[in-house]
């Protein structure tokens, strides 16, 4: 387990925790690790948490650490187990991501109430921060007391390449899918502040499933290669609610037409295995003309919204190739026209300029326009489809 030490910056008193990776503290300390630099993995933030990963698979988190009170802050201190050699983690505010330089004493943390980098040693490792974190590479030097040369620093950079920031394809019932590096470990935080993690594939595609967003809800995504990470961006509102199923109000010989969710997408799989796609209007209305179903024989219908999310399978039936009786018009006046004819059916009234103006017949048998579409002293003729 992990040697840790915390230390009060405001009393100096110590306080030995060992084999605790998830730790609090409610005040700045400095917090002391027995951990050799080459056995470092990365040092990153998540929220308020400072989280310290070892290549062993280690794992240590320290919540508050990033609370800072009267302008102190707390510090993060490594010891070489085996040569004492201390390194802090040297990190600004707001975070951009650390780099390891040597400190002679902790003591110089608790006599000051902020640690100022200059007057430090060059950089032990030369480690640039990348995306909020910093993988670190240990150093190799040629003896005990010298430190690197500027060319030991570049080597220390090599193959600290930051992450592709992660893209959202999909944030639906179906999941929380996207696009990253293959190979990069994706975290996702949550509105509570927990993270779970996926990986993408060799083809950079990872996913959740089931998505961890309730409804409504959104995270922030980040991706870690290498023990660097990528920058964060937001998944979106998540909408893992189904559409209500589409209605079909006509299947004739010349259309096929219902209504669904608007600006969704109706998809029409026909006997044959083709599809036809049509687009929902504002007013929720879709058609599709000619009809291409084959007569005497069924499709199917499924409505998909913006988010991706798909509605239940609904039959359209056999198109009815008889004909609808006339419609009747029983008033024609300043309140409205209106009629009867085949419930079911679409009443189109066309008017002196060419345009028309629908509506259907309700169960009853009945149908109304109100207001009169007809300009007064003018007429138009109705018909039912």
């Amino acid at each position: 387990m992990l040697p840790i030490k915390i230390i009060a910056k405001d009393t100096g008193h110590p306080l030995d925790v060992t084999g605790n990776n998830l730790l609090t503290i409610n005040r700045p300390a400095v917090i002391k690790m027995s951990t050799a630099a080459e056995d470092i993995q990365s040092v990153s933030r998540e929220g308020e948490r400072l989280v310290i990963k070892l290549k062993s698979g280690e794992t240590l988190s320290i919540d508050g650490f990033f609370d800072v009170v009267d302008g102190v802050k707390s510090d993060l201190v490594f010891e070489d187990p085996n040569t004492g050699e201390l390194l802090i983690a040297d990190y600004s505010v707001p975070w951009t991501g650390v780099s390891l330089v040597p400190l002679e004493s902790i003591d110089s943390l608790l006599a000051v109430a902020e640690v100022e980098s200059t007057g430090w040693l060059a950089p032990l490792l030369g480690l640039a921060a990348v995306g909020g974190a910093v993988a670190i590479t240990s150093h190799h030097g040629g003896g005990g007391g010298g430190g690197g040369s500027s060319s030991d620093a570049a080597s220390a950079d090599q193959g600290l390449t930051t992450p592709s920031t992660p893209s959202v394809l999909f944030n639906n019932m179906h999941g929380l899918t996207g696009k990253a590096d293959a190979g990069a470990t994706i975290s996702l935080t949550l509105a509570d502040g927990s993270v779970v993690t996926t990986v993408a594939d060799d083809t950079g595609l990872w996913h959740f499933n089931p998505n961890p967003l309730a409804d409504g809800e959104q995270g922030t995504l980040q991706a870690s290669l290498n023990g660097v990470q990528s920058a964060a961006i937001g998944s979106g509102v998540a909408d893992v609610t189904a559409p209500a199923e589409p209605v079909v109000t006509q299947n004739n010989q010349d259309v096929l037409a219902g209504t669904a969710e608007p600006g969704s997408t109706i998809t029409v799989s026909l006997a044959d295995g083709s599809t036809v796609i049509a687009t929902v209007g504002a007013d929720g209305q879709w058609s599709v003309t000619p009809n291409p179903l084959t007569p005497g024989v069924s499709g199917s219908i499924v409505v998909t919204d913006a988010a991706g999310n798909s509605s239940a399978s609904v039959d359209t039936g056999i198109i009815n190739s008889t004909q609808p009786l006339p419609p009747t018009v029983d008033q024609n006046n300043a309140d409205g026209l209106s009629g009867t004819g085949e419930p079911g059916s679409t009443v189109v009234v066309e008017l002196p300029d060419g345009s028309t103006v629908t509506t259907i017949i309700d169960a009853d048998g009945n149908w109304e326009i109100v207001p009169n579409p007809v300009p007064e002293g003018e007429q138009g003729s109705v018909t039912v489809i």
